[in-house]
């Protein structure tokens, strides 16, 4: 009788723990897996999309998610140079060991703690630096090439707004040009602990305004809609970086 009472409590207690458990995604995030808009793509050519997702890899560390959404996006700018045999594909470990510079292959790979955090090292700015040196080191540039570091203008948010829109817009016309946003993942997916975050965004439905976001953390996420707006303001969060901003790469013409 102890024994089966105790049995009961472990069951309850189980229960219990799953009933309360938060969802996986906020209101603000729409899992691609849903299917929730599934026929923008039978409607639209999403020519980032399928550039994209034959290479979308996630983080390997916890400090990762930049080297994971560059690996992605690089990648998918070389599918157009009708590479060799021998030409590997870029990892997430040949990117920050081959293609970077010291100390963002030092975050990347050897981590970080809270007592030593450079955060100059992960803000936007940084980002935009690796992304111009590794398409240099990749042989990437020619006259088309414009890599674009997108500081919000915090007295002028409309205009932002607008800009990011529009840069939207293009970009969702070819797989000649990519975006790449800092934002502060939990404003989208709900999780408290969200931190602030890389990726590169994967499709733009005009028509709804939605943004699919390629979120690099795999080990939580897969692909997930959000609404413009909500993307915007998960990008100008403070708590995303001091001076937030997003990347605009535009591969060729």
């Amino acid at each position: 009788m102890i024994k089966f009472s105790k049995l009961v409590m472990v069951v309850i207690f189980s229960i219990s723990t799953a009933t309360f458990a938060n969802p996986k995604y906020g209101p603000k995030a729409v899992p691609l897996s849903l299917g929730t808009n599934q026929s923008y793509f039978k409607k639209n050519n999403a020519p980032d999309f399928w550039a994209l997702m034959p290479y979308y890899v996630g983080q390997e560390t916890k400090s990762g998610c930049s080297a994971a959404a560059f690996t992605t996006t690089l990648n998918a700018a070389r599918t157009v140079k009708g590479l060799s045999s021998d030409t590997p594909l870029v990892t997430f470990h040949s990117l920050a060991e081959k293609h970077t510079d010291d100390r963002y292959k030092k975050t990347i790979l050897g981590g970080f703690s809270i007592e030593k955090f450079d955060r100059s090292n992960v803000a936007i700015k940084k980002h935009w630096e690796v992304l111009k040196l590794a398409v240099h080191n990749l042989g990437l540039e020619n006259p088309g090439t414009q890599i674009d570091l997108n500081v919000i203008d915090s007295n002028n948010l409309d205009a932002s707004r607008k800009l990011f829109h529009d840069k939207l817009v293009e970009n969702e016309k070819t797989a000649n040009d990519f975006i790449v946003i800092n934002f502060l993942q939990a404003d989208l997916t709900g999780d408290p602990e969200g931190p602030g975050h890389v990726a590169v965004i994967g499709a733009y439905d005009a028509a709804k305004k939605l943004v699919l976001v390629l979120d690099p953390d795999r080990e939580w996420y897969e692909p997930y809609w959000s609404t413009e707006e909500d993307v915007f303001q998960s990008v100008i969060d403070p708590k995303s970086d001091p001076h937030p901003g997003w990347i605009y790469y535009r591969v060729r013409k």
